[in-house]
């Protein structure tokens, strides 16, 4: 199941959020323009109408680009880690 993030805001609600991100990995690809953040997103979360998910375990990848002096987000992965379980997949455009 894919969820489509609309301009106008989250695609869902939640009634538990409890994640946080882990051995946190940046690399410049071009100094004070342009980096690519790794890292592990861990936690519980319980979406609204779902059940819960209490060994949320993800690896993700985000480029970050330097636009008018602020950083935005213009890429962004999740990949399920091994014996970890996860949300579905969320397509950004």
């Amino acid at each position: 199941m894919i969820h489509e993030i609309r301009t106008e805001g989250q695609p869902e609600k939640y009634d538990l959020i409890n994640v946080f991100p882990k051995h946190i990995n940046v690399i410049s690809l071009i100094p004070g323009e342009a980096v690519i953040a790794m890292y592990y997103s861990e936690g519980a979360l319980r979406s609204k109408g779902y059940s819960n998910v209490s060994h949320y375990m993800k690896r993700v990848t985000q480029l970050f680009v330097k636009e008018d002096r602020d950083w935005k987000v213009r890429a962004l992965q999740w990949s399920l880690v091994q014996s970890g379980s996860g949300i579905s997949q969320t397509s950004m455009r």
